[in-house]
């Protein structure tokens, strides 16, 4: 079966995910989780940061709308 919209690689998203947030918010990434995906092609990821404020919702959009 073939699909129009290629398939998100979850662990390195999570993995680039992470290492943007550390630099961006100065604050180590203790874990990364996929949140169940809603309407349309955005990716939802909990960070569970080491330090304040301890989590954060970080929304992925697909690169361009197909």
């Amino acid at each position: 079966m073939s699909s129009a919209v290629a398939t998100r690689d979850a662990g390195r998203e999570g993995r680039e995910l992470a290492a943007w947030a550390e630099r961006a918010l100065g604050v180590p990434v203790a874990g990364v989780e996929r949140m169940p995906a809603g309407i349309g092609l955005r990716a939802f990821y909990r960070l569970r940061l080491r330090g304040a404020p301890g989590t954060a919702i970080a929304r992925i959009d697909a690169p361009e709308d197909p």
